[in-house]
């Protein structure tokens, strides 16, 4: 009875199986005649451009979309972005020097115009209502490939870094920012722009919507032409390397060029970030309340204003700016990790911070890097174990950031946990790409500390091949070598130390403990008379020590005993460390106690 229920399942699966194949082959074919007509009717009217230097260095190059026969070109601002020539690029045609007719660097967006002719252009689409969900395609220059058509849906809308992008799932990569994000009726409804290379097909266009309310200036007319360029100095002052622009008029200009702006709100909230990024935020300030008026629905009015107030130190306004935000949209990604960073390096309020992480990583856990500022927070709050497992929490995501091993190794040292430490040091110096000194410096020390001479002496020879004047990196060299009986390299590297620092007490002292286990009491005292001169804490003899060790000194148990045998001969009792106590006298006595003992 098994056997029989068995075939007749499997029987039912093939049915199933080449129901779902014969299915899938009609769509393949129906979806393979859609991507055909898309590439044959938009395929010419995609650019390639070139951004040069005042060079004329190439230094970056990306897509560009044709959307009218006149010769309007959309693409992102980062593309065009400190470009000295444009070059644009339409197969075996090329035209140089293209001039911008609009831009929106705070929606990453440029517009271009191709000198006077005819051109085929893709189509805006009417439709406005996208869904997730729906087919798309992408037509761009990825890796400098030109007219690559790549086929996706659309898996989300997003208003994080940009306002309301579109995310899809079509492949995109380098070369592609710039190009057309289309619908199935090869109708353009974004200009593709990033990837996240973190996460799989996480790619994001600029709705045209943006580039619709964007300024066109007429290049006849000269005197709004100037105007363009002053806006484009102000946004980027590298752009006014001749000096042929004046900054004295700056309101004036703004205004000028925002009046052209079709709606209100989009005006005010352009005129405020652009205020805002040449430092003038009471003028931000006053745009962004303005655009508030006209729509306070608008959360990134509300967030812009929240950050201006930041800049100035009205902590209530701006805290309550990025609360009114929040609650048009609870879900604001970039306004979480804003209000964070205010609370976390302006207020040094790191448990309000700490919630503001949390709530990011609730709505997007890949957000890696959050882990990291939140282990920040921790070690602000002295909490080293909660650090700990941010870092870990972000190596989960990102396991090739060295510098994250490094700074777990440095909690893990604070908490005397010295092998997770050197296994943290040991990762980074395989991770980085160059080698990565104090890592095995601080590695060395951590051998040092767990008796593992030979690969402390090993790491502080790999630092001193980068650092031969270093004079800690030969003492603590020195100090491992005497603890494994080699006398002389000991002496050699003490001497070496002392030789680039005359005023390297730790240098003394060991050569003070070397030549007392030599039996050389004489030199010993001597050495350890120095290192008093220079260290004043010696003088209180083991409670002077323990002092030091509060900080970054350090000596094994042998070394103490010797040391503490060296000061009883010098006359030297332990005694309560009095910080403020005149050593004058007490060096004398030193000086003539070791007299004494020398002339014996």
């Amino acid at each position: 009875m098994k056997s029989l229920i068995i075939v007749y399942f499997l029987a039912f699966f093939a049915t199933e199986l080449t129901f779902t194949q014969n299915e899938n082959l009609s769509n393949t074919s129906e979806l393979t005649n859609i991507s055909t007509d898309i590439y044959s009717k938009c395929g010419d009217a995609i650019v390639k451009i070139n951004n040069y230097d005042q060079n004329n260095a190439l230094q970056g190059y990306g897509s560009g979309v044709i959307v009218s026969e006149s010769g309007i070109i959309y693409t992102n601002y980062h593309v065009v972005e400190n470009a000295f020539r444009i070059e644009v690029r339409k197969g075996n045609d090329k035209y140089d020097s293209i001039p911008f007719v609009g831009f929106d660097p705070f929606n990453d967006a440029a517009i271009l115009k191709l000198p006077g002719g005819s051109y085929p252009y893709i189509n805006i689409s009417k439709d406005k209502e996208n869904k997730i969900g729906d087919i798309i395609y992408t037509l761009g220059n990825p890796q400098g490939y030109t007219n690559t058509l790549s086929v996706g849906i659309i898996s989300s809308f997003r208003s994080n870094t940009y306002q309301n992008q579109i995310q899809f799932t079509a492949p995109i990569s380098g070369g592609s920012s710039g190009g057309a994000l289309l619908n199935s009726n090869g109708g353009l409804i974004g200009i593709t722009s990033h990837c996240v290379t973190t996460g799989q097909n996480m790619n994001f266009a600029i709705p045209i919507a943006a580039f619709e309310n964007i300024p066109i200036i007429d290049l006849d007319n000269s005197e709004n032409s100037f105007l363009l360029k002053q806006m484009l100095a102000f946004y980027n002052p590298s752009l006014n390397s001749s000096g042929s622009i004046s900054f004295d008029s700056t309101v004036m200009v703004i205004s000028r060029y925002c009046d052209m702006y079709k709606i209100d709100s989009s005006k005010w909230m352009f005129a405020g970030q652009l205020y805002s990024k040449l430092g003038k935020y009471d003028s931000a300030i006053a745009c962004f309340s303005r655009g508030i008026e006209l729509n306070n629905m608008n959360k990134y009015l509300y967030k812009y204003r929240a950050d201006c107030y930041a800049q100035i130190s009205d902590t209530n306004k701006a805290l309550g700016d990025y609360e009114s935000a929040l609650n048009i949209c609870n879900t604001y990604l970039d306004l979480y990790i804003d209000r964070a960073k205010y609370f976390q390096y302006t207020l040094k309020d790191y448990k309000k911070a700490i919630d503001d992480y949390n709530m990011v990583l609730n709505l997007n856990p890949e957000y890696d890097f959050v882990y990291t500022e939140m282990a920040n927070c921790r070690i602000s709050l002295n909490d080293k174990i909660g650090a700990i497992k941010e870092l870990s929490n972000s190596l989960l995501w990102k396991n090739d950031n060295y510098e994250l091993y490094i700074l777990r190794a440095k909690i893990y040292t604070s908490l005397n946990l010295y092998w997770d430490a050197i296994k943290d040091y040991t990762t980074a110096l395989y991770l980085s790409a160059f080698p990565n000194t104090d890592c095995y410096y601080s590695r060395a020390i951590l051998y040092s500390k767990i008796n593992e001479p030979v690969n402390a002496i090993s790491d502080y020879q790999e630092y001193i091949k980068y650092y031969t004047n270093d004079p800690a990196a030969y003492n603590n060299l020195a100090y491992t070598y005497m603890s494994i009986n080699e006398n002389d390299l000991a002496e050699y590297n003490f001497n070496k130390a002392i030789k680039i620092d005359k005023k390297h007490f730790d240098s003394y002292l060991g050569l003070s403990i070397l030549k007392y286990r030599e039996g050389k009491i004489k030199s010993s005292i001597q050495n350890m008379c120095k290192a008093i001169e220079i260290q004043d804490m010696l003088m209180f003899g083991m409670p002077g020590i323990e002092e030091m060790e509060k900080s970054s000194w350090f000596w094994d148990k042998e070394e103490k005993k010797d040391m503490k045998k060296i000061l009883k001969l010098m006359g030297i009792t332990d005694r309560k460390v009095e910080q403020n106590e005149s050593k004058t006298s007490k060096h004398r006595g030193v000086k003539s106690r070791a007299s004494e003992i020398n002339n014996k």
